[in-house]
């Protein structure tokens, strides 16, 4: 069976949707304080746009639009991709930005933690996936928890010396033992997140 997946806007039998790993709510309150602290070193700048604290989340494949009669195909390979992988533990940690602190548009805090076993993960779920015919990642996967999106230019000095006094510290470990497919949204408030599909880690 052959799945395939775009960029563009759902249309009436197809959704939006990736998989991801959930943070517990401590690790969300944490998240929410660093997004105040950033705030408060100057970051608070026309053209970011911060992430609501509560829609952060650890993505580990976004799909775009796929069809609804793919839901079941794609929780099989949830399943063939997690079941190897025992829970495991993370965390928040640091702070970066993508493509580069020079050229900023996305602004993250990194993953701590059983990182190598989340690479592993990550590369049996789109090993999982591309034999639906979802095609693989071309670049190397790296963990991370959107904290807002840039648009327009800003001055990356403001931005490094933000990060020099607000990322040191970390959220508490937290255990990775489920991965879950989320219907996204688009709304004219921010997007609004679903659960399609909850998979636990482990089991046969």
């Amino acid at each position: 069976m052959a799945l395939s997946s775009d960029q563009g806007k759902p249309g009436p039998q197809s959704i939006r949707a990736f998989i991801a790993i959930k943070l517990p709510d401590d690790v969300v309150g944490f998240l929410r304080q660093v997004q105040l602290a950033l705030k408060k070193e100057g970051l608070d700048i026309k053209g970011l746009k911060w992430v609501a604290p509560e829609n952060i989340h650890l993505t580990l494949k976004f799909l775009g639009n796929i069809k609804n009669t793919d839901i079941d195909a794609i929780g099989s390979a949830m399943q063939s991709a997690a079941a190897p992988f025992t829970p495991f533990t993370l965390s928040a940690t640091g702070l970066g930005a993508f493509p580069s602190v020079k050229r900023p548009r996305v602004l993250w805090s990194g993953v701590g933690g059983d990182v190598e076993i989340l690479a592993r993960q990550h590369s049996r779920l789109d090993e999982q996936l591309s034999e639906l015919g979802i095609e693989k990642e071309n670049k190397k996967f790296k963990g991370h928890l959107t904290l807002g999106r840039i648009k327009g230019k800003v001055n990356p000095d403001s931005i490094i010396d933000a990060f020099s006094r607000c990322g040191n510290t970390a959220s508490r470990g937290f255990v990775a033992d489920r991965l879950y497919l989320i219907k996204s949204e688009l709304k004219p408030g921010g997007p609004v997140y679903s659960d399609l599909l909850c998979v636990p880690m482990g089991v046969e």
